[in-house]
């Protein structure tokens, strides 16, 4: 594959990383590129008719949760029961046993915008409803050009000194995710991940899905088309990079 370079929109430790590695480039005056390494632009780049790693539509079906869980219901990709009609969500709730989630941004990550309710009277309105559904676990498998590069499973963070939030597993609620002990040979995660990421035409992503024991089940919450690496996640993608 011809010389790679990066395209990005936003700030990212994660492509930075991958340039001082050598396998992909920062684009210069002089630079012709062929190829471009994508990381999370929605936009294209104006006049640049080569190859995207991670094509812009594609990352534009993977950061609208809208787009992302209509896509993956067509594929018949199991996800969070979710829907756009507020009636509905408030059904779900009058049955006495859900609670909803109701998703006032669809373009944001670290539970931004989330809002949990229990009760009809202060479910707000939101261009999304997701039914909550428990968790037994939560992973994050990275994917790569058809491969699964790593999986890795959210636990409470050793360091944190806060109320830990079991609802909504972010970083700063006193959650990380971990390698060890994982099983990365777990099919249905990883069959999972790979149709999820090929069902949004993205090339790599990382997709977080949860396993609830009393349905035994999987589901898939989100895939991000910009994930954060480092470690062991990082080194293998850098891997997968050099092979093209």
């Amino acid at each position: 594959m011809d010389k790679i370079y990066l395209f990005k929109t936003r700030p990212s430790d994660t492509a930075i990383a991958l340039v001082k590695a050598g396998v992909i480039h920062r684009i210069l005056r002089k630079s012709r590129p062929k190829v471009l390494l994508n990381y999370g632009s929605t936009t294209e780049l104006p006049g640049f008719t080569g190859k995207y790693l991670n094509h812009p539509l594609s990352v534009r079906n993977s950061s609208d949760k809208i787009l992302t869980f209509k896509l993956l219901t067509e594929a018949k990709i199991p996800t969070v029961p979710w829907t756009t009609n507020k009636d509905e969500a408030l059904n779900w709730i009058k049955d006495g046993k859900s609670m909803v989630v109701a998703r006032t941004l669809t373009r944001a990550s670290e539970g931004r915008g989330a809002v949990f309710s229990s009760s009809s009277d202060n479910l707000p309105n939101a261009p999304l409803y997701t039914k909550y559904v428990k968790k037994a676990a939560e992973y994050r498998v990275n994917v790569a050009f058809g491969k699964v590069i790593n999986i890795r499973q959210k636990r409470r963070r050793k360091d944190f000194d806060g109320e830990v939030n079991n609802l909504c597993r972010t970083h700063d609620n006193g959650w990380v995710y971990c390698s060890e002990g994982v099983d990365k040979n777990n099919e249905i995660l990883c069959n999972l991940s790979l149709s999820s990421v090929a069902c949004l035409g993205l090339d790599f992503g990382a997709v977080d899905i949860i396993y609830n024991s009393h349905y035994n089940s999987y589901y898939v919450l989100e895939v991000n088309s910009a994930p954060g690496m480092e470690g062991e996640t990082l080194n293998n993608f850098i891997e997968v990079l050099k092979s093209l």
